[in-house]
């Protein structure tokens, strides 16, 4: 993210209050403040000068509430600050990074961590999963949210032929403003029980921008029981059907179960540019004692 904002310029420090010092050539404008503000981990930005940190505002805000991404709990939930990190890892590395508007997929959604947390973005999000209560939890609070906080939005359910079997998917159009809403600049959540091979079917006028998945550790994700190598050997070709040339897709994965090699090179025979260098190659982590994460960037060129 900060290569892209401070045009390539090298950061210059991690010190030991948590700060992350680095050197621009010129003040930062409007927008890329603003974008910097959605970093994972941001707290505030301060200005260096003659040698007092002085805070600079940002006027980015979350575009439903910052609460949004934390009400629902659950168990196997993903991070809400790893998930953005997730997203942004994606973003930052797409053609797209500056656009205010973009489309995200999460294939593997659960219950809508990361499509909560691109929503405040002010993305339109796209999620399946094959869990049929995954999916009925996430309308259910959602649905919640909006009317508790009075957000103008309209729901209704499509079908989609999928083989012999139609897929009903949940379309929330949304507003944080009333008069936004009646103006028609609406925002999209679209979310779908299928089996997370089959989106070129089930949102088959949708080209993503970015797509995210935080890989299950332990749960299967399509029909039978189908190995983690082998369901992603079977699925990059339709995920990468979907996807905006210029896009990128961030995978997460417990290497216990999936080796970081694996997942590349299968990424790699897909027809994606696999990312590599110091921000790609070192996001390694131990989450707990049956879990070490890792993620993987690639593009659609």
């Amino acid at each position: 993210m900060l290569s892209k904002l401070s045009r390539g310029h090298v950061i210059k420090t991690l010190n030991d209050y948590n700060m992350l010092e680095f050197e621009v050539d010129e003040p930062f404008d409007r927008k890329s403040i603003d974008l910097l503000s959605t970093h994972s981990l941001f707290y505030i930005l301060f200005e260096k000068l003659n040698g007092s940190y002085m805070p600079i505002a940002n006027s980015f805000s979350p575009y439903l509430g910052n609460d949004l991404s934390y009400i629902l709990k659950y168990k196997g939930k993903t991070n809400e600050a790893f998930t953005l990190m997730l997203i942004n890892m994606a973003r930052f590395s797409t053609d797209f990074f500056a656009e205010e508007r973009l489309n995200i997929l999460d294939p593997m959604c659960a219950r809508g961590t990361a499509l909560f947390q691109a929503a405040n973005l002010g993305f339109d999000v796209f999620g399946t999963d094959i869990v049929k209560q995954d999916i009925s939890e996430l309308d259910k609070y959602f649905k919640k949210y909006l009317e508790f906080h009075r957000y103008k939005h309209s729901f209704e359910k499509k079908s989609y032929p999928v083989g012999k079997k139609p897929v009903m998917v949940s379309e929330y159009t949304f507003a944080n403003d009333a008069q936004v809403y009646k103006a028609g600049n609406v925002h999209m959540l679209k979310s779908a029980v299928c089996d997370c091979g089959d989106i070129r079917y089930v949102f088959p006028k949708t080209k993503f921008h970015i797509l995210t998945a935080d890989l299950p550790y332990g749960i299967q994700h399509s029909a039978g029981t189908e190995r983690f190598d082998m369901l992603l050997k079977r699925v990059l070709p339709s995920w990468k059907s979907v996807m905006a040339k210029g896009g990128a897709l961030a995978l997460s994965f417990n290497t216990y179960t999936l080796k970081t090699e694996t997942v590349k090179e299968l990424l790699d025979k897909a027809g994606f540019t696999v990312m590599d260098g110091k921000d790609y190659d070192t996001n390694l982590h131990r989450v707990e004692q049956a879990i070490n994460r890792d993620l993987v960037v690639a593009l659609n060129k």
